[in-house]
């Protein structure tokens, strides 16, 4: 996000610049916290930050057929079942998305702190979910 810059705003600039195409998002499927703790993170001074998974709707024929990727930036699109998300992304995002997804399907929102919905059992303190 840019400085002053709201989240689905960024998003939908964010989602313009890498897919080409132009979507408003309404709807937070998850809000996380992640602690400065997170894997990659140790010695940048990260405070942790807060991270929104907003419903992006499903795509088209025509809307993939619009996708425009950016050389450098996104190498291409692959579907996925939830189960397989450990092989398309990295480990600690993937409770999070895992959770978006059943939001969804629930009705949705959740609000997670480290991959884990706050007072849960089994916070995520450097395993990894897959």
């Amino acid at each position: 996000m840019e400085a002053g810059e709201p989240p689905s705003a960024a998003l939908a600039r964010e989602v313009r610049e890498e897919l080409g195409l132009d979507r408003v998002f309404t709807r937070v499927l998850a809000l996380e916290w992640v602690p400065p703790t997170l894997p990659g993170m140790g010695g940048t001074g990260f405070p942790g930050e807060h991270l929104y998974v907003y419903e992006g709707g499903t795509l088209s024929p025509a809307d993939l057929a619009a996708v425009v990727l950016p050389p450098r930036e996104v190498t291409g699109l692959e579907w996925a079942r939830p189960e397989e998300l450990g092989a398309y992304m990295v480990a600690s995002d993937v409770p999070r998305v895992r959770a978006a997804l059943a939001a969804r399907g629930a009705g949705g929102p959740v609000v997670l702190e480290d991959g884990r919905p706050p007072g849960g059992a089994g916070k995520r303190g450097g395993h990894t979910d897959t």
